[in-house]
């Protein structure tokens, strides 16, 4: 029982009519037929009055807290918030209001923005999709970050690359990313490699240590993404990639090893090298890239967090681009695929 029942202060309060309607967005609580007496009840759930006060009070106060308590819409406030950096608390307030909006046992909002200050990821690839991911990581917290690419700024990147600047021109991707992100957020540590990528090997040295790897190399398609498979196989480590050309986009699927299936398995590797070594223009648009990598970023942290389940997990998301249609393909694991003699697979 709580001592000092309030109403959680991520949550808003509208009275429209005779409805109340307490939550966010449109996953709220509406209590129809709104009196004086309700009004009442609610304006006493501001975290000053003991829930002895409320229900002496009021004749079903004890039923109304009941039932606000099972839509998760109160907080004891005689028990003290989670300690937290002021740091942390201050530049992520309204981020971990949202981790807030998810809170129950073995959750707590305070601590999801601590884990991601706390935790590693891995962008291999800095162009279109890694740049956008790496800017969204550090806008999101995560405390430290490793990526690795080869190539320079050139003027055709900026419209799909918008977070390089026109100064950036000429520079190695490395250098002008590590300069952008830092100026940003000066909390983050970044660690960025001159390297163009050959093996697994190449990978795996990069990516060790990491607790998320993103996938977003564009060259040897072929190989880097064989590489990247096997490499996050090997390190037992959770990936994911992006990709958006033509009219479509995609998200996935995100590969927890030993739970759900590889992009072996998938049958999406091996490919037919010809399309990959023949050259093509690419047809690409920066906001579609930026949308498929906010939702990347946001399913990442529903795995680092454990705020909720990922939707890509062992799943594919494909958007097209021109309709904004979203369908989800699930994928199941090949028995057969070369990723059992790397790890053993538990089917979740």
């Amino acid at each position: 029982m709580m001592k000092k029942p309030g109403i959680k202060s991520e949550y808003i309060c509208i009275l429209q009519g005779n409805i109340l309607s307490i939550g966010r967005g449109t996953d709220k609580f509406k209590i129809e037929d709104v009196n004086d007496e309700i009004i009442n009840f609610i304006e006493m759930l501001d975290g000053e009055h003991t829930y002895e006060d409320i229900c002496n009070k009021f004749p079903l106060g004890k039923k109304w807290l009941q039932q606000l308590d099972e839509f998760d819409l109160l907080r004891d406030f005689d028990v003290p918030k989670t300690p937290i950096d002021p740091y942390l608390l201050k530049r992520w307030d309204r981020q971990i209001n949202y981790f807030a909006l998810f809170e129950r046992e073995g959750f707590n909002a305070r601590k999801a923005q601590e884990k991601l200050k706390n935790s590693t990821v891995a962008v291999v690839g800095i162009g279109a999709g890694g740049s956008s991911l790496i800017s969204l990581l550090s806008a999101a917290g995560i405390g430290n970050i490793v990526g690795m690419d080869f190539d320079t700024v050139e003027e055709v990147n900026l419209p799909s690359q918008i977070f390089f600047k026109e100064s950036d021109i000429g520079d190695l991707k490395v250098k002008a990313i590590k300069k952008h992100i830092t100026s940003f957020n000066s909390s983050v540590n970044c660690e960025f490699y001159n390297k163009r990528v050959e093996s697994t090997e190449d990978v795996y040295e990069i990516i060790k240590g990491a607790d998320f790897v993103f996938d977003a190399i564009d060259e040897p398609l072929y190989y880097s993404a064989l590489w990247v498979t096997r490499a996050c196989l090997k390190a037992n480590i959770p990936y994911v990639s992006i990709g958006s050309s033509d009219k479509a986009s995609r998200v996935g699927p995100m590969v927890i090893p030993g739970k759900t299936p590889c992009y072996e398995c998938l049958g999406l590797l091996p490919i037919d090298k010809f399309f990959y070594e023949h050259k093509y223009d690419a047809a690409i648009m920066g906001a579609n890239v930026l949308m498929v990598a906010s939702i990347a970023v946001h399913e990442m942290i529903k795995l680092l967090t454990g705020f909720a389940t990922p939707s890509v997990l062992g799943k594919t998301l494909h958007i097209n681009t021109e309709k904004m249609a979203f369908d989800y393909i699930e994928h199941a694991i090949k028995p057969d695929c070369i990723c059992h003699s790397l790890i053993t697979y538990e089917h979740a």
